[in-house]
C-alpha cells in the first residue's frame, strides 16, 4: 500500500481520485449470518477463533501446574524408594511431615514454572488487547489450579507409596491422568459458554473439577454458587 500510495501521489489525479484508485485494491470484508444480516457482537465474539482459543489454552496451562508437579511427587517418592533413601527420611521425620514438605516444594517449584509460562503467554495478548478475561476469572482459575494440585499430589503421594517402584507407579497413577483429562475429551460441551449439562456435572464432581472449571472460567462466567461448590468440594477432596 505504502508503493501505491507513492505512485498515486506523484500522478497528476485528484485526491479524491488517488482515494478510488487505492481502493479498488483494497477489498474490504463483512461477516453475515445465516440470513444475510450482520452477525450481532455475541454471535461475532462466540464464533471468533480467540473465544474457542482462550478455554483451550488456559485449560491446557493450569493443567501444567497440576499434572507436571504432581507427576514430580509420584517420581520423588518413588526413586527415594528405589534408593533406600525414603528409609533414612523416615528416621528423621514423620510421613506426613515428609509428604507435606514434598507437596510443598514441588508446587512451589511448578508455580515458578507456570508464572514464567503466563508472562510469555499471557504478556503478548495483554498487550495486543485480546485478553478478554477478567482479574476476578483470573484469580479463580488460580485457586482452581493450587487446589486441583494439591488434590492430585496427594492422590500422586499415595500412588507412590503403595507402589513399589516408578515404573508401577506411573501405571497406577494413569487412572489419575485419564480422570483429571476427561474435560479436554468432551472440550466441545464447553464452548456454548459452560451451560450444557455435561460441563457443570465436570465442574462439580471433585475430581473432574480442576480442569472442567477452568475451561469454563476460560469460555464466560460461572454462577456464584457453583464455583463456591467446586472449590468447597475440592478442598473436602
Amino acid at each position: 500500500r505504502l508503493v501505491r500510495t507513492s505512485i498515486a501521489n506523484r500522478t497528476a489525479l485528484e485526491q479524491s481520485h488517488q482515494q478510488r484508485l487505492l481502493k479498488v485494491l483494497e477489498a474490504e470484508y463483512q461477516v453475515v449470518g445465516i440470513e444475510g444480516e450482520p452477525e450481532t457482537d455475541d454471535n461475532k465474539s462466540q464464533d471468533s477463533f480467540t473465544a474457542l482459543l482462550m478455554p483451550l489454552a488456559f485449560g491446557s496451562f493450569f493443567a501444567l501446574i497440576i499434572f507436571v508437579s504432581s507427576g514430580y511427587l509420584l517420581d520423588s517418592i518413588g526413586e527415594e524408594k528405589e534408593t533406600r533413601i525414603l528409609e533414612i527420611l523416615l528416621a528423621s521425620v514423620t510421613p506426613e511431615d515428609l509428604l507435606l514438605g514434598k507437596m510443598l516444594g514441588l508446587g512451589a517449584a511448578g508455580l515458578l514454572q507456570t508464572l514464567l509460562m503466563a508472562v510469555l503467554g499471557l504478556g503478548p495478548l495483554i498487550i495486543l488487547g485480546s485478553l478478554t478475561l477478567g482479574l476476578g476469572q483470573l484469580l479463580s482459575m488460580f485457586l482452581c489450579a493450587a487446589l486441583g494440585y494439591a488434590m492430585y499430589a496427594s492422590l500422586m503421594g499415595a500412588t507412590g507409596a503403595i507402589a513399589s517402584n516408578r515404573i508401577e507407579g506411573r501405571q497406577t497413577s494413569a487412572a489419575w491422568s485419564i480422570t483429571a483429562s476427561l474435560p479436554f475429551f468432551l472440550f466441545p460441551v464447553f464452548i456454548a459458554e459452560g451451560k450444557q449439562l455435561a460441563a457443570v456435572v465436570l465442574s462439580l464432581f471433585p475430581l473432574t473439577a480442576p480442569v472442567a472449571m477452568i475451561l469454563r472460567l476460560g469460555v464466560g462466567a460461572v454462577p456464584a454458587w457453583q464455583l463456591t461448590l467446586s472449590l468447597a468440594a475440592m478442598t473436602a477432596t
